[in-house]
């Protein structure tokens, strides 16, 4: 391979993302739905103002003078040919039509017989003798002629006013029909050119790198070659991926179309799809093959020595999933086993009997918070490989609701394999924290027991914050960009994980302020000594309706941000759930202190457990209606969900569990102290713990109605 070649080639995919670029006009294409079309069968023939009563072009039925007069100057023989059709409004012009020629038979709209009245004209007597009509009338006659034709307008008239409602009716129907359609086709053109744009920026680093890498025709650095060729294959696919969609969807939109003309007879898919193919995922849908097909020369002149159905069969050909190495095997197995041990050596520390005589409950209740918050984020980790082992199994692609990277995203044997390593060293530290404290001996006789929690502490942060490209920096590295965005809300763009992220940290608020604890335990030197009460007394005064409060008003700024951007109500009605529950923490912040001035029932005791309870209910009600779509509204009534990706049962079960998970929650916000039998702090570990499990259970049903019923929306 030269690389003379190889510079032509990337000049020329150059070329091609510099045309996508020059069709940038595109991007802005918008459209309205097309104007519904006159209509040939007399519905709308003449306008509506000629119809409808009250307007200027409203044309009254003749009087009964009129009548009369008309018929005794033409001395015509019946109404239908005293008043030709250009005098009658053209509604009722097509209705008298419509009833002449049924005759007495059943009409095709299904309509009662007393409302399909067919007039026959009466012959006049004196059209039997040969006397000129009009001359030779009698009054009763004349009267009955009378009668007649106004009962023939009187129908007419009736079934005009019914075929203009009628008309009415499939006009709204029609505007929302196609209003519907025009946001589905602005959502599809806006992803298409979002992800488009990742496509071809991303490109242009690959052939960067290609002229750096490649520069030399013999490349030494065969890792540099492998990615060079994994990232021409992730893009190749993306783009024909992204081709496929816009094809798919033109498609989709195309058979709608013609599906609306030929139920409603109103021929505008033409003009329709004339806007459509104007579109940025249409109009540049062929822009992609052409850049697809320039990537297969890329890639052909860089590793298949020019041989294109080669390049073409390995930018093609199915990933097979990696096979787990010996390595990954065994640490799995090493780290699980050694939980086993651990987990059985604590529970034999806590239930066998000591002596109290060295039991040092200062050290021990100093250094819970920080043994806690760590214990109970290990927890989560844990919680969420059990996510991924159900979407796994009932193949919901969680990575793609997510927007996760699928070649940075954490299988589920490292979930595993990450959490069982935290867990051996959180297990580790504990165990001899609480063998130096209850029964005196020190298993590392050089460290005093209040050593113990500070170094678990710096060897978990090592682990999370570690710089380098060990323990799955990019899964890392997305994390704390994902808090990041979480913590700047209303500012940036908001995605679903986001949401996500910030529903959990919801969940999360006694992990939070045992975090702000440890901050301060460490920083004041309380650790040294054992001394806790100021760390304690501060912060459950500043610090916890704070810290408690943070969560909730970080996800009612991303609802009031989808809001602004989408214009849906339900995200007001959202933000309106957790500016509930923010006001409650505020509320309960402020109860605590001053509650000792006020009664045990008092006015501001009573509202702060109202705004709690409304807050838990409240959130209650969306998840099982809103997030978890149980509860759907179609044609004005409430209906249960049908289409199911996890069994029903356990979703009719995870309603009862999470009504008491939600009022575990509430216990959990509560800031100001909770009497009990049990001790306070290991109370508050296990509301936090239940919390926890809760959670877990509400993203696995959150995830699944984004899958079964509007992924789109993200």
């Amino acid at each position: 391979m030269r690389y003379d070649e190889l510079k032509n080639q990337l000049k020329l995919i150059k070329k091609s993302l510099n045309d996508m670029d020059a069709a940038g006009h595109l991007l802005s294409v918008t459209f309205d739905p097309p104007e519904l079309p006159e209509i040939d069968n007399g519905l709308w023939e003449g306008g509506d103002d000629e119809q409808r009563p009250g307007s200027s072009l409203y044309r009254p039925p003749p009087t009964d003078f009129q009548i009369l007069s008309d018929l005794e100057s033409t001395g015509e023989k019946s109404p239908r040919d005293a008043f030709p059709p250009e005098s009658l409004p053209s509604a009722e012009l097509a209705a008298a039509r419509l009833r002449l020629a049924s005759g007495a038979e059943e009409s095709e709209s299904g309509e009662p017989p007393e409302r399909r009245v067919s007039f026959i004209p009466p012959e006049d007597s004196g059209a039997s003798t040969g006397t000129p009509a009009g001359t030779g009338r009698t009054e009763s006659a004349q009267a009955a002629l009378l009668a007649s034709y106004r009962q023939y307008l009187s129908d007419a008239r009736v079934d005009a006013s019914e075929r203009f409602s009628m008309a009415e009716a499939i006009r709204k129907e029609h505007k929302a029909f196609f209003s519907m359609l025009k946001d589905d086709v602005e959502m599809i053109n806006a992803f298409f050119v979002a992800r488009e744009r990742k496509y071809i920026e991303r490109l242009k680093e690959i052939t960067l790198v290609s002229e750096i890498v490649m520069s030399d025709e013999t490349p030494t650095d065969v890792n540099d070659v492998h990615s060079l060729k994994l990232a021409y294959i992730e893009v190749y696919r993306g783009f024909l991926l992204l081709y496929n969609y816009a094809t798919l969807n033109y498609t989709g939109i195309y058979k709608l179309t013609r599906k609306h003309d030929r139920f409603t007879g109103i021929a505008v898919w033409h003009k329709y799809m004339d806007t459509v193919e104007q579109m940025a995922f249409h109009a540049r849908a062929a822009h992609l093959q052409v850049i697809a097909e320039d990537i297969v020369h890329i890639y052909g002149a860089l590793f298949t020595e020019n041989n294109l159905e080669r390049a073409r069969r390995h930018l093609t050909a199915r990933r097979q999933a990696p096979r787990k190495s010996f390595r990954d095997v065994y640490s799995l197995g090493l780290f699980m086993g050694m939980c086993i041990p651990l987990v059985w050596q604590l529970i034999l520390i806590v239930t066998v009997n000591q002596s109290q005589a060295h039991w040092n409950q200062d050290a021990f209740f100093a250094s819970l918070p920080i043994f806690r918050c760590t214990s109970l984020l290990i927890l989560t980790v844990w919680c969420w490989a059990f996510v991924v082992w159900v979407f796994e199994k009932k193949r919901v692609n969680y990575a793609f609701i997510m927007e996760l990277s699928p070649r940075h995203t954490m299988t589920l044997s490292e979930l595993l394999r990450f959490a069982s390593m935290l867990s051996v060293v959180w297990l580790s530290f504990f165990t001899m924290f609480l063998t130096s404290i209850r029964s005196g001996f020190n298993p590392i006789s050089f460290l005093s027991p209040h050593w113990y929690p500070m170094l678990m502490l710096v060897l978990l942060l090592g682990a999370v914050f570690c710089p380098f490209d060990i323990l799955y920096r990019h899964t890392r590295k997305w994390m704390f960009w994902r808090l990041l965005h979480v913590s700047v809300a209303p500012f940036g763009e908001i995605r679903f994980s986001d949401f996500l992220i910030g529903d959990i940290l919801t969940s999360l608020v006694k992990v939070l302020y045992d975090l702000e604890y440890t901050v301060c335990f460490y920083v004041t030197g309380s650790w040294e000594s054992n001394v806790y009460d100021t760390c304690q007394k501060n912060n459950k005064l500043y610090a916890l309706p704070v810290l408690t409060g943070l969560p909730m008003f970080w996800r009612m700024m991303q609802c009031l941000r989808r809001f602004n951007d989408q214009r849906q109500i339900e995200h007001l009605f959202n933000a309106l759930k957790y500016a509930v529950g923010f006001t409650a923490v505020t509320y309960g912040g402020l109860f605590q202190r001053y509650h000792s001035a006020l009664g045990d029932w008092s006015t501001q005791k009573v509202l702060w457990v109202v705004l709690l309870a409304l807050a838990a209910t409240y959130k209650y009600l969306w998840d099982v209606v809103m997030d978890w779509g149980l509860v759907q509204f179609s044609g004005g009534r409430l209906k249960l969900r049908t289409a199911f990706h996890i069994s029903p049962s356990w979703l009719y079960f995870a309603i009862f569990t999470n009504l008491i998970g939600r009022f575990v929650w509430m216990l959990t916000i509560v800031t100001v102290p909770i009497t009990t039998a049990f001790n306070p702090n290991l109370f508050v570990f296990l509301l936090a713990f239940i919390e926890i499990l809760r959670r877990t259970q509400w993203i696995i049903f959150r995830l699944e109605n984004e899958h079964v019923s509007h992924c789109g929306n993200f």
